[in-house]
């Protein structure tokens, strides 16, 4: 835990003296995945604003405002900040490949994994009717 807060740390040292090198985005993005995994949420919100701030044009900057979304539902249980991270992900990346992922999130936010169970049974039964119709 001591080493992953130490990398995090370094990583935002190294990218304040050195913003503009290739590798910054990529590195504060894997700091945020570090401070996600050892439960510092907030650091991790952190991390991915800056990745989505500062380098918007980096392959990243989808994955981290889709991964800021998630943190704030799953972890943070801040449903109404989710939407409006999810709204922003699908506005601005409405092609990206985790679009649909990001819309199927934003249309079960605040619902339990069996309610969304339940929900998903009932429309593989209505496909497998409509097919048998056909």
């Amino acid at each position: 835990r001591n080493a992953a807060f130490e990398y995090v740390d370094a990583t935002e040292a190294y990218v304040m003296v050195n913003p503009t090198t290739e590798d910054a985005p990529a590195n504060l993005f894997k700091a945020a995945e570090i401070a996600k995994t050892v439960g510092t949420f907030k650091k991790a919100l952190s991390l991915y604003d800056w990745v989505v701030n500062t380098y918007p044009e980096s392959k990243q900057a989808p994955m981290a405002l889709f991964l800021k979304a998630f943190v704030l539902e799953d972890n943070m249980k801040n449903i109404e900040a989710a939407r409006s991270v999810y709204e922003q992900f699908l506005a601005s990346y409405p092609d990206h490949s985790f679009a649909d992922d990001a819309e199927f999130s934003l249309n079960n936010l605040g619902k339990t994994n069996e309610e969304i169970q339940a929900e998903l049974e009932k429309l593989q039964q209505q496909n497998q009717a409509n097919n048998n119709d056909e």
